[in-house]
């Protein structure tokens, strides 16, 4: 007998007590559980110093061990090895630990153990039309695709000219297949939307899925009568490849979410009426709190159609699709659960085992995000394939521990060594990232554990960027033992022309404007509307000693990033100024009377220097923006942002701070290609008859950019090439080829995918360049003079 409802009330109304079990037999063997832990492991003490390092009964302790998989043999092997510590993979379903653990305290072994069976899988509707989308329905047609772990799903027929909906429909999945001959009516072309009722692999059930896991792994904890070896647990909810975003696209079915979405609804609204006005539902009769929690969303962003299905009674509802709050309420409940039953789950081992409990970090999102939580620490993966990989695999992990508000213990959960990897380079590499542990896999593995002391390891310093500002920032080394390293904060680089690079960063301890000379280093005028309020920290260690003066603050710049604090303008360096104002004027004597033609961008140059001593950082900014567009107009080459294309069927154009023009083209099918037939078009006109060479900036797979494909007249081009000039989070550029340009020509390029059957990559821009240009992030080439030509020059 199963009481969910009534355990969720006990979890939600208990906040700091250990999590009930389902059933009364369960509830039994936890409580036995903890008074075996009592008496077994209480004796234990352990603590993570505020280096990072681990303290067990008053010793250091930093393992250099192996990773090896849960079975006698293993050990066996890894004890003949010399093994002192390691890390065991186990299941949390499954074989009884009893013998694995038996095996580990016999060979006086100290371990940790991994949980890599999958953490569970939460059933629920994928809200993901730009995703699941069939273009240029305009005939019958089956259609036929895998959704290997889905149960039934909704699909509507949408027509391009209007958005209308023609039809929607919820049908069963055949055999893990969506399987229906769709006929599209009518003279105009629609496309298909599909919204599968699944069960996403990636996105944990953190409710009546993590009741089960939880009761399981507890009870295999007691049952295995864990001993002294016992050094912690890595992954308490399973084995994930990522966490789901903050932005969720997924509505949970459990009718335990439900009740909570219910329970938040009538909390924060207090009345229906209130809900459906901020929901902005234009139609239908709700008579409960309950029916009304229990509605799906059918859009997603910029894609999908602007209904509420309500899968009770199959019937949708029409609102307002750019005011409703919906998701982000449902985004909230979720997160709030995700984080308060992890936190559950990690506390009830810690209370039933007495040793630290760890999480694999998988990116920014997660459940150790948050300052405030009960994990011990952080695993890294690392593949030690040079040491700039190896600093950005340690760094990312470093910025999250170093985020939390109790110290933080990081460790190399998988650590892999060839035969030929310098395993002690590797270790004091990675320890002085603040890496305090290490678990060895692969062929080399067991020889390094003779060769290998384990180094002293400390607590990094560290500056942080957003990850939009990769290029010119980058993951390195600066003075003073201080790394420049990406972190999960907002922000975006910022132009400040030749003699400076920058960047905006703000997350939860603040905001700050980071900069640093491009040549050397120097003593510099900053202007400011608030110069008082700036507080400056040189990275380097070195004093940029700060000198006030009448609009802003003399300092000492050098070419590592300078950090400015107090104020969310940004200082403007006097000769950055200078040399922009000189651009301009150079501009003017190039173009000569035909400046007129670009009224705009000369007007608001005009404005931008006359108002900047009022505000000279709104006005050298906005100065910055309109010589980069005059750059692009005189400039003979041409620059194409992806996201301008007209005719296209790829997912949608997508905000990608870092970006050109901060969007980008994004592609993340889940249907397979030969059914979504993925494209773009684009059309160029030269202005004269040329040669250029092709470019194409993305973000995009090595196994996907076989498959892309790039077709100019009768010429097909392939990304075969490694990317060059890499920027933002993940981007690069490819050369494609030559191209012939003919004058007043109109040139047609499509962009198309072949022979993949999924994809998820994004386009940020085409460039066709005269010369010898080779692209270098964002930047376009710099044609602007820095200044006006001298008289007979």
């Amino acid at each position: 007998m199963n009481f969910p409802f009534l355990r969720y009330l006990l979890d939600i109304r208990k906040p700091n007590s250990c999590s009930v079990m389902k059933t009364p037999v369960r509830f039994l063997s936890f409580a036995v559980v903890l008074r075996w832990s009592s008496r077994t492991l209480s004796a234990q003490t352990w603590e993570v110093a505020l280096d990072g390092s681990m303290v067990w009964s008053g010793t250091a302790y930093a393992p250099l061990g192996l990773r090896i998989s849960g079975t006698v043999d293993a050990v066996a092997s890894a004890q003949k090895a010399g093994a002192t510590d390691v890390l065991v993979e186990l299941s949390s379903a499954g074989a009884n630990w009893s013998p694995i653990i038996a095996a580990l305290e016999k060979a006086k072994l100290r371990y940790m153990i991994t949980l890599t069976s999958a953490a569970p899988a939460c059933l629920g509707t994928a809200v993901e039309p730009e995703n699941y989308r069939i273009s240029k329905l305009n005939s019958q047609k089956l259609i036929e695709f895998p959704l290997a772990t889905g149960d039934s799903a909704i699909y509507a027929q949408v027509y391009v000219r209007d958005g209308a909906v023609e039809k929607i429909q919820r049908v069963p999945l055949k055999s893990g297949y969506f399987s229906e001959t769709i006929a599209a009516t009518g003279d105009s072309e629609q496309i298909l939307l599909v919204y599968p009722h699944l069960k996403e692999l990636q996105f944990p059930d953190f409710w009546e899925g993590l009741d089960v896991h939880r009761d399981d792994l507890l009870a295999k904890l007691k049952e295995a009568k864990m001993g002294p070896g016992f050094r912690g647990l890595i992954n308490p909810l399973g084995e994930l490849s990522h966490f789901p975003a903050p932005q969720t696209k997924f509505v949970p079915s459990s009718p335990i979410f439900q009740l909570e979405f219910e329970a938040f609804l009538r909390k924060k609204y207090t009345t229906i009426n209130t809900v459906i006005k901020s929901w902005s539902i234009s139609s239908g009769d709700f008579s409960t709190f309950h029916e009304i929690a229990g509605l799906v969303p059918l859009w997603s962003e910029n894609r999908g159609v602007p209904l509420l299905w309500n899968p009770a009674n199959e019937s949708t509802y029409k609102c307002d699709s750019k005011r409703a709050t919906i998701w982000s309420d449902i985004a909230e409940v979720i997160a709030n659960t995700s984080r308060r039953r992890y936190e559950r789950l990690v506390n009830s081992i810690q209370q039933v085992t007495n040793v630290p409990v760890l999480q694999d970090w998988k990116g920014w999102t997660g459940p150790y995000a948050t300052a405030a939580n009960s994990l011990s620490g952080l695993g890294i993966r690392i593949r030690p394939s040079d040491y700039l990989r190896v600093s950005e695999q340690c760094l990312r992990p470093q910025v999250t521990a170093q985020s939390w508000s109790h110290n933080a213990w990081v460790i190399s959960t998988d650590c892999r060594v060839e035969k030929d990897t310098n395993v002690q380079m590797l270790a004091t590499d990675s320890a002085n990232l603040g890496v305090h542990g290490w678990f060895l896999t692969g062929p080399g593995a067991e020889a390094a554990l003779k060769s290998t002391q384990v180094p002293v390891s400390i607590k990094p310093n560290l500056v942080r960027y957003p990850e939009s500002a990769t290029n010119p920032a980058a993951p390195m080394s600066l003075p003073a033992g201080t790394w420049w390293t990406p972190g999960p904060g907002a922000g975006n680089r910022i132009d400040f022309g030749s003699l400076y690079s920058g960047y905006r960063y703000a997350d939860s301890k603040g905001s700050f404007v980071a900069f640093w000379s491009t040549t050397v280093a120097k003593r510099i005028k900053l202007f400011s509307a608030a110069p008082k309020d700036l507080v400056f920290e040189a990275s380097g260690g070195t004093d940029p000693k700060p000198k006030l003066f009448k609009g802003g603050v003399e300092v000492s710049i050098g070419t590592s990033p300078l950090i400015v604090r107090g104020s969310e303008d940004v200082p403007v360096p006097e000769d950055a100024f200078l040399e922009s104002k000189g651009q301009w004027e150079g501009v003017k004597q190039d173009v000569g009377p035909g400046i007129a033609t670009f009224s705009e961008e000369a007007n608001l140059i005009s404005d931008a220097l006359i108002g900047f001593d009022r505000n000279p950082s709104g006005s050298f900014l906005q100065l910055r923006a309109a010589l980069q567009r005059f750059n692009l107009m005189i400039w003979s080459g041409y620059w194409i942002e992806a996201e301008s294309s007209r005719s296209h069927t790829f997912s949608q154009a997508e905000r990608i701070y870092g970006c050109s023009n901060n969007s980008a083209l994004s592609l993340n099918t889940k249907i397979p290609v030969e059914l979504s037939d993925p494209y773009a078009n684009y059309t160029l006109t030269p202005r004269s008859t040329t040669t250029v060479t092709l470019w194409v900036a993305a973000k995009i797979s090595p196994e996907e950019r076989k498959s892309l494909l790039v077709t100019v007249g009768d010429q097909k081009f392939r990304l075969n090439a490694t990317p060059l000039g890499l920027y933002g989070d993940g981007f690069g550029w490819y050369s494609l080829g030559e191209l012939s340009l003919v004058r007043d020509s109109k040139v047609e390029i499509k962009v198309s995918l072949t022979g993949a059957k999924s994809a998820n990559l994004s386009l940020d821009c085409f460039v066709a360049s005269p010369g010898g240009f080779t692209p270098d992030g964002i930047k376009p080439p710099n044609i602007l003079a820095s200044g006006p030509k001298k008289p007979g020059k």
